[in-house]
Parts: structure tokens; sequence; C-alpha cells
């Protein structure tokens, strides 16, 4: 294991472009309903920011009919950015896109919990998840890593 890099950094922006709920009007157990959760990551190098963006669902299992969507854009200032950085690229730690996603994900449960209050959908909560298999497959591994 390598040693520990400090990385300092602030929530610069947060945009909710899309919050729909429309809660079942039958009787629908929270046993027939998905959470499909897809997180993107971009480093805007311009900007100085990783963002991320989220997009989870409450979704039936069988017939596939949405109750609740909801994205999330959050931009994430890097302090000393070119610090973090080697010829080509930022370089993104897989232990450090784990903790911005977690934040993002953490985001957005409240999120939810105060738009879906006064409705059957209140009571269904989001799973928790670890949120390093949020970030898996969207940001590279070093052959280093890959080989643990």
């Amino acid at each position: 294991m390598s040693e520990t890099e400090m990385i300092s950094f602030r929530l610069s922006r947060m945009h909710v472009p899309q919050c729909y709920v429309q809660a079942p009007n039958d009787e629908v157990s929270e046993l027939d309903i998905r959470f499909p959760i897809k997180m993107q990551l971009a480093v805007l190098e311009e900007r100085e920011e990783i963002e991320i963006a989220c997009t989870i669902k409450m979704e039936h299992s069988h017939t596939n009919q949405i109750y609740l969507a909801v994205d999330l854009v959050v931009g994430f200032h890097i302090r000393d950015f070119d610090d973090h950085r080697d010829e080509t690229a930022f370089q993104m730690r897989p232990e450090f896109a784990t903790t911005l996603a977690s934040i993002c994900y953490s985001t957005m449960r409240g999120i939810i919990f105060e738009r879906a209050a006064g409705t059957r959908l209140q009571s269904w909560l989001l799973p928790i998840v670890d949120p390093a298999s949020l970030v898996r497959g969207i940001i590279p591994q070093s052959e280093e890593e890959e080989g643990d």
C-alpha cells in the first residue's frame, strides 16, 4: 500500500436537474422495488474540479414503472489541482473517488427523504451501499491496484 496523500477540496456547486416523484396508487410492496444507481465522474481541468453526476430511481422490478427519479450533479473544487496531476491528467486515487461518491450518495438519500415526505415512498429507504462499488469502473486503476 502506498503512502497517504492529502487532497483538500470543497463543494463548489450542486444542481438537481431532475426530481420526479409519483407515489404508486396501488399496493406495491417494497420488495418489488429496485433502485438502479448510476454514477459518472468527470475531471474538469479548466475549473479545477471533479464533477460527480448521480442518478437514482425507484422502479417496479416487474413493470418498470418509475416512482421516483433524481439526478444530482456535484462539483468539488480541488485545491492545488496541478499538484495532483502528472504530464497527462489528474491522478484519481480510488479512495478519493469513493469519498466523493459517498458524499453524493448521502446527499441523494437526503434529497429523496425530503421529496418523498408525505407519500408512500417515504418509508422506501434507499439501500445502504458500499461507496467503492459506486465508483468501480468509472475511474482507471493503476496496474499496481489491479494486482491487489
